[in-house]
């Protein structure tokens, strides 16, 4: 295969002075981007298609302290019937998300849920996250409506074509969908704005818009506000009143006098998240209204003043615990025992008393605190113990290391362990860069402290993310990579090296440039230091996707990811392991080892939708081997999903497998009658615009164009489709030699079928061959020659469940099983189920008898042609013998016939075997 990028060019003027050293060689990168290509807009259908975190589009749970504010409720009902966008905004804690997870558990409307974060200010993330909240919501629904948008896959490039499929797809919905963007003030973006304002300008009337966030939406909004188009709730319609004051106070236990609700109301100006502080704050005081009198009066900023309050009520351990545990927004049980000796312990307390905690994710082993009290109980550990404080996000650092990597690297940059951060982004930027999250590996490096952020590894990392997020490489990124490498040490300078090398792997296009990179890499590789797991493993799996890519020694390409696959594993790097298991089902097919490939692809698919990969790029080579293995199996429907998936999920670097997978989609189309099917399996082909992919792709084409011919019975014309292409696949060489076979050309099969090597052959490539082989025996007379073929490809056959190429050649086999049976067999019950199967299949004249028997006396009568008795033939049906020689008997009777001979000679002249 080949890259998605553009060919090599002069690096350019930088400004700087080129820096280089002997052992860092020329970096292919600093040419790409030197050249400044922009991609083609259709060639990239990234990893990260479907792999927005679940948690950014679940609705959240309702928690359990929850007020239910019904009129306001009514309200936003009111307001997203009647209006297309409806805007929540008001500042922290006013209860703006509460609210929104109230309103979705009620009514049985579906709505689609996406939280956003600072990472979304990339529009390409954005537009990911869109999509893939809607879908969550309609497969959550089960909406049958929902085909299109299902089938929609965002590209790396957000472009007005994908606008148009989206807004096509909604335009489908026959009932509302409700989309609701949470946060919306951590998009700043201009790029990223522009994606919620396409949406807003275009949306149909089956979408509902809610935004919501601490500010107005920076969005041409002013113009619904004119027109009363416009659903607005506020910081004053979200604050509470006297009423609601009251309500808190009382779920709390606290009764409250209205001169008191009152004076909390003024105090704290009706902020919800202040009220309900207050009120834990205030417990079970006596003298309340003294208490809310000193609230009015303190120095500390409200929020501070009300959580010193909250923790002197508590007893020390539990307030020492709380301090210590709201280090981070969120927090696991297993974590609070990290941070706190009865961390577990504490934590089932702090939920039990309802201490500003909501459930993430619908789970019930994460929690989030609320993001005031945590700044706030943050900001009174650093100013009473701060060295503590450090070292509590050191450890928090250590424990979201291997959970939520972009977390772990900001709480070790804020807990001054800058070597710990920089170990983060240098062990696990392979799996980042696999998983297509680019932008979020450019921020993490730009999180790193001086001189963390000036290590070579990190700044040609850097560079790399800079190019593949289409931004224009600094020259000053690319000069300090060049600087800081000529001075490393040796042991370091090794290291960069190797990573120089990955990268130039990473992007290199053509297949030239990828045997040139991969032979660097394979030369390094020997010198990896046991503390460079991480890179080794990722240049065993791209030397191993290279000579999948250049369909090289398959033994060797299976070591290799073997080895990356173990590697990884002890590296803790998931998205590489579970890439390197994927493909290494592709080498062990082109082994021959059909039945091991297929368990192989199956555990990787099952594995990733167990972790929530399932729309992951890695995946597409399992796809493609669970696709043709079912194809083989005459499982059409099956065989279509994992294919059209495989197809579908593809990045550009993986464009040959993407062409294996649309040429066995073009079989099961005409294997299936599926016209539409077939279209879009051609279209597959031409998905990228590579020079490279454009070769094989014409090639491809011929060979469909051939088969189209084919499927129309005319071996001739499919054979003028390809000539002058010599197929290295050998199941397009032996459908080849069938055509020749067809042509009436027995001498050019059989040259085409010595053609294939022995070695490699897999299972489904030796029936393949041993069919035409028993076909071109058969045709010439070699009635024994051709038996004892078919036999041998039985054995195989049955043993896999295949029987495809048995239906593709249904007419020429069809007689020769039959007289197979006669012959004598040891597999006689899937030869009977071959010729019923193409019975079933293939339409011919029958005499007026043959519509007379039932579908289970055709049966018995090809079993008549074998010598088995009738208690065999039972067996084999699942009946008593006693039954089969009923229909033996009534088989009989409707043809006239006095026995068992006489019925097969009968039914051979009327055309019924």
């Amino acid at each position: 295969m080949t890259s998605g990028r553009g060919g090599k060019s002069g690096e350019g003027d930088d400004g700087a002075a080129p820096v280089a050293t002997e052992a860092l060689g020329r970096h292919a990168l600093f040419e790409l981007a030197g050249s400044e290509r922009v991609p083609d807009e259709d060639q990239v259908d990234p990893a990260w298609a479907a792999t927005t975190p679940v948690a950014k589009v679940e609705v959240p749970d309702v928690g359990a302290h929850v007020l239910a504010r019904h009129a306001l409720l009514d309200r936003l009902s009111e307001d997203v019937a009647e209006h297309g966008l409806t805007l929540v905004s008001a500042p922290a804690g006013y209860g703006k998300s509460t609210l929104l997870t109230t309103w979705c558990a009620q009514g049985e409307r579906t709505v689609a849920w996406l939280t956003v974060d600072e990472f979304d200010n990339d529009p390409r993330r954005l537009f990911r996250g869109l999509v893939n909240a809607l879908q969550a919501a309609v497969r959550r629904d089960g909406r049958r409506d929902a085909t299109r948008l299902l089938a929609l896959v965002p590209r790396y490039r957000v472009d007005p074509e994908q606008y148009d499929a989206l807004l096509t797809a909604l335009e489908d919905l026959r009932a509302p969908i409700v989309l609701i963007v949470d946060d919306l003030h951590e998009v700043d973006d201009v790029a990223s704005r522009e994606v919620i304002g396409r949406l807003l300008k275009f949306a149909p009337p089956s979408l509902r818009l809610i935004l919501s966030g601490r500010s107005d939406p920076n969005l041409p909004v002013h113009r619904r506000r004119l027109d009363g188009t416009l659903g607005e709730l506020r910081e004053a319609d979200l604050a509470f009143g006297r009423a609601d004051v009251v309500a808190v106070a009382t779920r709390s236990g606290l009764e409250l006098e209205e001169s008191d609700a009152d004076l909390l109301l003024d105090s704290t100006g009706g902020w919800p998240v202040a009220v309900r502080m207050a009120i834990v704050a205030l417990g079970s005081s006596r003298d309340l209204r003294s208490r809310l009198l000193a609230m009015r009066g303190a120095d500390l900023p409200l929020t501070g003043y009300l959580t010193d309050e909250i923790l002197g009520t508590l007893r020390p351990e539990l307030a020492t615990f709380i301090l210590h545990a709201t280090i981070g927004d969120r927090i696991r049980g297993d974590l609070a025992a990290v941070l706190h000796p009865d961390g577990a312990a504490l934590l089932e307390e702090c939920v039990r008393l309802g201490v500003f905690l909501t459930v993430v994710g619908g789970g019930a082993q994460e929690f989030r605190w609320h993001a005031l009290f945590a700044a706030q109980c943050r900001a009174i550990l650093e100013r009473g113990d701060p060295q503590t404080a450090l070292a509590l996000r050191r450890r928090a650092a250590r424990y979201w290391a291997s959970a939520d990597l972009p977390l772990a690297v900001s709480l070790a940059v804020s807990g001054q362990d800058g070597r710990y951060a920089l170990a983060l982004v240098r062990t696990h930027w392979p799996d980042l860069l696999l998983r297509g999250e680019s932008e979020v590996l450019r921020r993490l490096c730009a999180q790193l402290s001086v001189p963390e952020a000036d290590d070579p590894e990190v700044l040609f990392v850097l560079a790399l993310c800079e190019f593949l997020d289409d931004r224009s490489v600094g020259r000053a990124t690319r000069a300090r990579a060049r600087v800081r490498a000529a001075s490393l040490p040796a042991d370091r300078s090794r290291r960069v090296e190797i990573v120089d090398a990955l990268l130039e792997l990473f992007v290199a296009t053509d297949d030239a440039e990828l045997v040139a990179a991969a032979a660097r890499v394979r030369a390094l590789l020997p010198g990896c230091a046991p503390e460079d797991r991480a890179v080794e493993a990722f240049g065993f799996f791209l030397v191993g996707e290279a000579a999948v890519r250049l369909q090289e020694d398959a033994a060797v390409a299976l070591g290799d990811l073997r080895r990356a696959e173990t590697l990884a594993s002890g590296a803790a790097l998931p998205e590489l392991e579970a890439a390197s298991a994927a493909l290494a089902c592709v080498p062990t097919f082109a082994l021959g080892r059909f039945e091991e490939s297929a368990t192989l692809a199956r555990t990787a698919v099952d594995g990733g939708r167990r972790a929530g990969r399932s729309g992951s790029s890695s995946l597409v080579p399992a796809h493609l081997v669970l696709g043709v293995t079912e194809h083989w199996r005459d499982r059409p429907g099956p065989a279509r999903e994992h294919l059209e998936e495989a197809v579908r999920r593809s990045q550009p670097r993986q464009s040959r497998l993407r062409e294996d997978a649309a040429l066995h989609l073009m079989l099961v189309a005409l294997a299936t009658d599926d016209a539409a099917l077939a279209a879009s399996a051609r279209r597959a082909v031409r998905a990228d615009g590579e020079p490279g992919a454009r070769i094989a792709a014409v090639r491809i084409e011929a060979i469909m164009d051939g088969l189209r011919e084919d499927a129309h019975a005319d071996p001739r014309a499919a054979l003028a489709r390809v000539a002058g292409i010599v197929p290295t696949d050998p199941v397009v060489r032996v459908w080849v030699a069938n055509l020749h076979r067809r042509a009436g050309a027995p001498t050019e099969a059989r040259a085409v079928l010595a053609g294939i090597p022995a070695e490699p052959r897999g299972d489904h490539v030796e029936i393949g061959v041993g069919l035409t082989s028993a076909l071109l025996a058969a045709a010439e007379g070699a009635t024994e020659d051709a038996h004892l073929l078919l036999e041998g490809v039985l054995g195989t056959a049955e043993g896999l469940g295949i029987t495809r190429p048995f239906l593709d050649h249904a007419s020429e086999i069809s007689p020769l099983l039959s007289a197979h049976l006669a012959w004598g067999t040891q597999h006689g019950t899937f030869v009977v189920d071959l010729v019923t199967q193409i019975r079933d299949r293939v339409p011919i004249h029958r005499s007026s008898s043959f519509w007379e028997l039932t579908d289970r006396e055709l049966t018995v009568l090809t079993y008549l042609r074998s010598p088995m008795t009738a208690a065999e033939i039972g067996r084999s049906l699942f009946v008593s013998a006693n039954t089969v020689k009923t229909h033996m008997r009534a088989v009989y009777r409707k043809l006239g016939a006095s026995g068992r001979r006489e019925a097969v000679r009968i039914a051979v002249e009327r055309e019924l075997l």
